[in-house]
């Protein structure tokens, strides 16, 4: 593939990883607006054995979310970036083992709607992945205007 086709699904990648990481982020800094509050608060909570408050625990994920959307906008091949950045979505599936009850659906293989909200993240996993394989093949800027 070329250089320029490649420079140009990273920059949509990344943009739709910037919108996705960002809104998702900024929600968490006002109480009950994310739909994903209670269940990221209390994930939280028992990954750090209670040492983090609900309130710290959400406002400390809400700046690693939109820190991760205006890195992965700006430098979305950057090695650390991408370890941030699947730490993250990894401890989005801890739900699973923490609260199978909030996840799995009552029928056999069947996910309740916030299962299904956090099986997504296997596509952003995708997304990252390719940005990890690709981006060090990339020459140059990826935002300088190619003519």
């Amino acid at each position: 593939m070329e250089a320029t086709s490649l420079k140009s699904i990273v920059r949509a990648i990344s943009f739709s990883l910037f919108i996705i990481y960002f809104w998702f982020g900024i929600q968490k800094f006002f109480p009950h607006v994310s739909p994903a509050e209670e269940i990221a608060g209390n994930t939280i909570q028992v990954l750090t054995f209670g040492f983090l408050s609900f309130k710290t625990g959400l406002m400390i994920l809400a700046v690693w979310e939109v820190g991760i959307a205006f890195f992965i906008l700006c430098c979305p091949t950057n090695r650390i970036v991408m370890g941030l950045t699947i730490l993250h979505l990894i401890f989005t599936f801890t739900p699973f083992l923490f609260f199978p009850s909030l996840t799995l659906g009552d029928a056999t293989g069947s996910l309740t709607l916030l299962g299904q909200y956090i099986v997504k993240n296997l596509l952003l996993i995708c997304c990252v992945y390719f940005l990890y394989k690709v981006g060090p093949n990339l020459k140059g800027s990826l935002y300088k205007r190619t003519t």
